[in-house]
């Protein structure tokens, strides 16, 4: 990410901008990274290190599908959680709604084998069957095509996309440093950036990530960069369902609100 340094230096140009990408979709691959060879743009990817030679959806892809999807429902739901069982309506869009918020507020913030747990009950309990690989993210071979690209950078996300400050100590720094070792000898180069999922810069996870060996971490903090700015704990705007020119007028504002 060369505009951290540029920034470092007080050298930054005012219009500069670093391109992104978090979760290692397919897409990055089919329609992301061509573009970008395209038109000479350097990106950096930040992938998750699990199970890339299986196909798989990430759990709030699978939780939208099942909840929010056409498939027929039951009139409720019932999950064990923590022990207990719990209980939420189906009947209508808006106790799907419901229940989907409630579910991905407990999904977000559970370890790696708690979420796995959950999610496997999730098509029995709905009484639908989850879809293979619809939205997915890259494959082990697919990762490498994409290292193959000129000018992409290939970023650590974590080995299981977890909310860094809901796991145990232990856990956390096998989920960052786990994640630079398999992505490092995946792609066969240094990984030296890293993405908290969700943007959470709890003190420990930013511990883990300096011990790990990175050099840049960026959050989800949504300001633009300053040359100030502590390395580990980076800006950045995100984007979605706009087109260039509400992006272009977003940019702008965001540029002009720091003179």
């Amino acid at each position: 990410m060369g505009l951290v340094a540029h920034a470092a230096a007080g050298d930054i140009r005012a219009d500069a901008v670093a391109l992104t990408f978090d979760d290692g979709y397919l897409d990055n691959l089919e329609a992301a990274a061509p573009l970008l060879a395209q038109l000479d743009l350097p990106a950096t990817f930040f992938l998750t290190a699990e199970s890339p030679d299986r196909p798989r959806e990430y759990w709030w892809d699978e939780l939208a599908a099942l909840l929010l999807g056409d498939a027929p429902l039951p009139e409720s739901l019932d999950l064990m959680v923590s022990g207990r069982r719990h209980h939420w309506p189906l009947a209508t869009v808006a106790d799907r709604y419901r229940t989907h918020a409630d579910l991905y507020a407990l999904l977000r913030r559970a370890t790696a084998s708690a979420r796995s747990a959950l999610v496997r009950q999730l098509p029995r309990g709905a009484g639908v069957t989850g879809r293979a690989g619809e939205r997915r993210p890259m494959l082990a071979h697919e990762v490498q095509r994409l290292a193959a690209f000129p000018r992409i950078e290939v970023g650590a996300h974590t080995v299981h996309h977890v909310s860094l400050s809901a796991v145990p100590i232990g856990e956390l720094e096998g989920e960052v440093a786990g994640s630079r070792t398999s992505l490092e000898r995946l792609v066969g180069r240094p990984v030296t950036a890293f993405a908290y999922p969700y943007g959470d810069t709890a003190p420990a996870a930013v511990t883990a990530v300096q011990d790990a060996g990175f050099t840049v971490a960026v959050c989800c903090e949504q300001r633009p960069l300053r040359p100030w700015d502590d390395r580990l704990c980076l800006p950045r705007l995100g984007t979605r369902d706009e087109d260039g020119a509400a992006l272009h007028a977003r940019l702008t504002a965001a540029h002009e609100g720091t003179r």
